[in-house]
């Protein structure tokens, strides 16, 4: 009901204001992000001790789409982890004044730059090492 609703107010506007017929194509949609369980296991701990064990928690899931789970859909192990990236004083007073931070989508976004990307960086090279095969012990 839904896409034919969409479909009858597409072709009326078109026809209202003398436009071309519109193509209405439905598509299959954004699959959902799932983190892959071992992948995870692999790199939180090497995400806490870079970070710092009491910088790295567990959020609770979201319904929200990403392509990134495109990756998952074909077979490849994926870990998609959120970086905070506002101030902890923007994040208290946000709290304070009971009004929501902007998403990450957002024209109002506006992340504390320098910490970010330092995080950032240091975050994706403990995850990079993480993964890396142990390396053997040269016999002596």
């Amino acid at each position: 009901q839904l896409i034919d609703g969409i479909k009858r107010r597409a072709e009326a506007l078109a026809i209202a204001h003398r436009a071309p017929a519109p193509k209405v194509t439905v598509s299959e949609g954004t699959p959902p992000t799932i983190n892959t369980p071992r992948l995870v296991d692999r790199v939180v701990p090497a995400l806490k001790q870079a970070l710092g064990a009491d910088q790295v928690e567990e959020v609770e899931q979201t319904m929200g789409a990403e392509d990134f789970g495109l990756y998952g859909k074909d077979g490849v192990d994926t870990f998609m982890f959120r970086l905070g990236t506002i101030p902890p004083t923007r994040v208290q007073q946000a709290k304070t004044d009971g009004k929501p931070l902007p998403s990450l989508h957002s024209a109002l976004y506006h992340p504390d730059p320098a910490p970010s990307v330092k995080t950032g960086v240091k975050a994706m090279a403990a995850a990079v090492v993480g993964l890396l095969p142990p390396h053997p012990t040269p016999a002596r």
